[in-house]
């Protein structure tokens, strides 16, 4: 009997709860649901914006790094260090990506970003590369015929895009140039 009992409280459980009024959620009306949309999307479009900048900016920073390299390659060159004759050569891209990503985090320094958010993305970018010189070293190429140091640079760039991705809240949130006032700042003082 007391079995009955017990299984009578189960099934009367569902019977005891009551809603109250003040715990049910408002209903929306129609203009509050589009303006919370268009806010919505606002904020959608405007860290899509920042991400492609940041993504925009370290690239003209690795530009400005290969442009940089170039005349040192001939130089070096010049001098007789033909492993940079090369672009397969293991010399040709440890340079290049040296001179690529020293002005990247460099840049990201600059734009707020800490040293070790740089250094994380400079492993990001070298370690694909790394990868793709590896693999073709030990013979992938007779495998696969399409797959050549030429892909180096792709690597690097989506190597550079997955930690970005990774890290999206960082790179699609805005950064500052809190230097820039730090440096106006110290101006204004030592003028005084």
């Amino acid at each position: 009997m007391e079995h009955k009992q017990s299984t009578a409280t189960v099934l009367d459980v569902p019977s005891a709860v009551v809603w109250s009024s003040d715990e049910r959620p408002e209903p929306l009306s129609p203009s509050r649901i589009d303006v919370r949309q268009a806010s919505t999307l606002t904020t959608n479009a405007a860290a899509v914006g920042k991400f492609l900048l940041h993504f925009l900016e370290m690239a003209i920073a690795m530009g400005i790094g290969m442009a940089i390299f170039v005349p040192v390659k001939a130089a070096l060159v010049g001098q007789g260090y033909i492993g940079l004759l090369e672009r397969s050569s293991l010399d040709y891209q440890v340079w290049m990506n040296l001179f690529m990503v020293v002005p990247m985090v460099l840049w990201m320094h600059v734009r707020g970003h800490g040293w070790r958010h740089g250094a994380e993305m400079g492993a990001a970018m070298i370690v694909p590369t790394a990868c793709v010189l590896a693999l073709c070293s030990l013979g992938v190429t007779n495998v696969l015929p399409w797959f050549t140091t030429n892909l180096s640079g792709p690597a690097m760039f989506l190597g550079m895009l997955g930690i970005m991705v990774y890290r999206r809240e960082m790179y699609a949130s805005a950064y500052s140039l809190a230097w820039v006032r730090r440096v106006r700042a110290g101006h204004s003082h030592g003028s005084n």
